[in-house]
């Protein structure tokens, strides 16, 4: 098992969160930002502003914050 995985990624000023993943290639993650993005304008305020994108992780690799909450456990992760 390799201990690289590609998230979701969302930053807002210093605040900076791994909301789903791992994935196992940056275009799987990719394929899940406008998905996440979506979720969170449409569920918080202020999150017009901030920055939706990919982060790649080396080490131990745990599931993002949002995942369970998304129903995306278990359907992409390493």
């Amino acid at each position: 098992m390799s201990n690289i995985g590609f998230y979701v990624s969302v930053i807002y000023n210093d605040d900076h969160r791994l909301v789903s993943g791992p994935y196992r290639t940056k275009e799987r993650a990719e394929a899940n930002v406008d998905i996440i993005r979506k979720y969170i304008v449409d569920n918080y305020d202020q999150a017009i502003w901030y920055g939706y994108g990919v982060a790649k992780v080396t080490g131990n690799l745990q599931p993002g914050c949002l995942d369970e909450t998304l129903h995306l456990d278990g359907i992409n992760l390493l």
